[in-house]
Order: C-alpha cells, then sequence, then structure tokens
C-alpha cells in the first residue's frame, strides 16, 4: 500500500483530479491510503506552494502549475507514482532493443499489444562494453554508453509521442543493462511481472542465425515466459484467427490457460492443427480442454500429413489468413525440432505471421502430471 497526500481546496479541478487519480491507481491494482489536507495553514507548515499537489511515501513530491493541462498534471502523477512503486503491481510486456529495425518493428507491435491489455510497456537494452585494443591494451571507450543510454530514452520518449495518436500505452517504462543481451534477457523472464517478451527476427537466411538473429533463437529457446517473435514485415493486426500447433494434450492444458487470458480482449477463431496421425481419442480430449477455455470461440481441429513440420503449418497459415501462430516448447518435442536449423529446410512461415512461443517444460512434473492444474491431497511431483 502506498500513502498518498493530496493538498488543496475542494474545488472542481481538485475533485477532478482526485477522482481520475484514485481510478487510475485502482485500474492498476495498487492499494491506496488517500489523505486529504484543505487547511490553508497545513500547506504552510509542511512547504506546499501551489495545489492541488500531491506527495507519496513522503518523498516524491509533484505540484500542478495552473498553466499545466489538469489532465496532463494527473497522468504525469500517475506514471511517477508507478515508477516510486517499480509498477510493481503490473503485468509487464517486456521489449528488448538493439535499435535495429527489427526491434522498432516488434516495438510498434508490442505498443498496440499494451494498448489493448492495459499492461505496463517495459522497453530494455541490454549493453555489452566493447574494447578495442591499441597497441596491446584493451581500451574501452567511456562515451559509448552514454551515446546508448541517450538512445534508449530518446526511442522511449518517441513511443509515447504522437506517432499514433489512436493508439495510447498506458504505463511505459526503459531499463538500460550492462551485460549480454541474451542473459539479460533470460534473467528477466524470470521476474514474477514479466508476461510476456516480444522480440524481432531479422529476417530470410540460410542458417538460423541469420533467421532469427542469434539473441531472439537464444531468448525462444531458453526464456521462462512467453516469447512473441514479430517478423520483420509484420504489422500488428487484432488477432482473429489463431493457429495452435497441438502436440501433447497436458502441455496443451497448460498453453490454453495462459493463451485464453492473452487472447481475451479478441475475438478470435481458434485453429487447431496437429501434425500426424492421432486416434479419435486425442482430439476429442484436446477439443474438449479447448472449448473449456475458449468457450466463446469458434474452435475447430485438423489433422494435417506428417511431413516437414514448417511447410505444413506456413501452408496452412497462408490458406486460412492466420493472424497468430502459437506453439507449445517442451524438452524433445517438435518445436525443439522446429528451432533446431538441422530438422528445417526452410522456416519462410515467419515471413509474414507472428510466433508466440509457450515454455512449459519446468510445469510438467515427473510424474506426468501438470502440477499447477491438478491440485490432488495424492498428488506428489
Amino acid at each position: 500500500m502506498i500513502k498518498v497526500k493530496l493538498y488543496g481546496q475542494p474545488t472542481s479541478t481538485y475533485e477532478y483530479a482526485k477522482s481520475k487519480l484514485v481510478e487510475a491507481l485502482k485500474d492498476a491494482g495498487v492499494e491506496v491510503d488517500l489523505i486529504e489536507i484543505n487547511d490553508v495553514n497545513a500547506f504552510i507548515q509542511e512547504g506546499i506552494k501551489s495545489v492541488p499537489s500531491i506527495r507519496v511515501n513522503g518523498s516524491l513530491e509533484m505540484n500542478y502549475d495552473k498553466s499545466q493541462d489538469i489532465n496532463a498534471f494527473v497522468d504525469e502523477t500517475i506514471k511517477n507514482i508507478m515508477k516510486e512503486i517499480n509498477f510493481s503491481h503490473m503485468d509487464h510486456i517486456v521489449v528488448p532493443t538493439d535499435f535495429s529495425a527489427s526491434s522498432e518493428n516488434a516495438l510498434r507491435y508490442a505498443k498496440h499489444l499494451a494498448h489493448h491489455k492495459g499492461m505496463l510497456l517495459r522497453l530494455v537494452h541490454a549493453y555489452h562494453p566493447v574494447s578495442a585494443d591499441l597497441d596491446g591494451v584493451s581500451v574501452v571507450d567511456p562515451h559509448l554508453e552514454s551515446i546508448k543510454r541517450k538512445q534508449l530514452k530518446k526511442l522511449c520518449l518517441s513511443v509515447q509521442s504522437v506517432e499514433d495518436t489512436e493508439i495510447t500505452v498506458p504505463f511505459m517504462d526503459e531499463e538500460f543493462r550492462v551485460g549480454f543481451a541474451t542473459e539479460e534477457i533470460i534473467t528477466i523472464s524470470k521476474e514474477p511481472n514479466t508476461e510476456l517478451i516480444v522480440i524481432g527476427s531479422t529476417g530470410r537466411g540460410t542458417t538460423m542465425k541469420k533467421w532469427f538473429g542469434s539473441v531472439s533463437l537464444e531468448v525462444m529457446k531458453k526464456a521462462k515466459a512467453p516469447v512473441l517473435v514479430v517478423p520483420p514485415k509484420a504489422t500488428f493486426v487484432a488477432p482473429q484467427k489463431v493457429l495452435y500447433a497441438s502436440d501433447n494434450p497436458i502441455l496443451d492444458a497448460l498453453s490454453f490457460e495462459k493463451l485464453s487470458e492473452f487472447l481475451a480482449p479478441f475475438d478470435i477463431s481458434l485453429h487447431i492443427v496437429h501434425v500426424g496421425d492421432q486416434d479419435e481419442v486425442y482430439k476429442t480430449e484436446v477439443m474438449n480442454l479447448a472449448k473449456s477455455y475458449f468457450s466463446d470461440s469458434e474452435i475447430s481441429y485438423t489433422e494435417m500429413p506428417k511431413d516437414d513440420i514448417c511447410a505444413v503449418l506456413e501452408a496452412y497459415a497462408k490458406t486460412h489468413e492466420i493472424d497468430l501462430v502459437v506453439m507449445s516448447k517442451k524438452k524433445k518435442n517438435f518445436v525443439d525440432g522446429l528451432i533446431h536449423p538441422s530438422a528445417t529446410k526452410q522456416m519462410a512461415i515467419h515471413t509474414d505471421v507472428p510466433l508466440l512461443v509457450y515454455h512449459e517444460a519446468d510445469k510438467i512434473c515427473k510424474c506426468g502430471g501438470a502440477c499447477k492444474k491438478i491440485k490432488k491431497a495424492d498428488h506428489k511431483c
């Protein structure tokens, strides 16, 4: 809980600022102990120079200037309060950036997601100092880090500008980390508030590193949070047709739970595709699972001939004009085959369609059950 002191006379401006502030913090899940101070003598004693003014936890102070727009003042106040508590009550969409065109495209995509889901958009740059060898001595450019910090700040401000007047980001923050990009992003993926990592792919190439970029590939394989890979030509459209590649009913149950929450703001049809042959029991089990999580959605189940998985899914996605492909990564399942270069002929499916990968291997216990799904007294991992 945070303690907020609101100073001012109960005018229309004061009451409007109070109601908007309380409503916004409530929507963000923040508990507030609001203390209203309307006595002019108290203003003088506590050094308040203009009203309305706000103090948070006895330290952070924001004063209203009458030349300001009251909405701008309240919005800035809310952002400062959320920064003060480190956005601890909000789910985060993390967007790593190296300032490349592909990462900026992923950022544009993530901006729309944050708008639709009311989540914090967290822009992250991992800087690894580069040294030059001068006469046998390694020298690190002391100005390069400063340049990168300014570049990150500038990019963050540009996202919050009027670039897309119809799209607003509820909350945004930037984070500068010193270290290897892959390690830093994977560390962030383990944080409890990290709900999604949105990362760009680099484009078509003859090797996986050229396709995804080495960082994107490693994050996709090792992150503990879902990863959304945005191809360079992809632009955001509210998902309507979603392809889910089914491979394991237990894994599907865990993925459907998260996926239904992720897609809640959108009106979707779910296309479940299994590559290979399965009996009717498998189909029935998967369909029943899907209906329990997507009761308001149109759901279809299709079995495709066992062949090159990428080519099969690519053909289906193109034929059905799929907006989003979803897969679950489990050790030694077909997704590992998908992202292993020796097992793939091409990755054309990712040229236009974003790919959402869930990582659930660590949530499947050794007894074969889904720990977070099965809650029985005699269930032991």
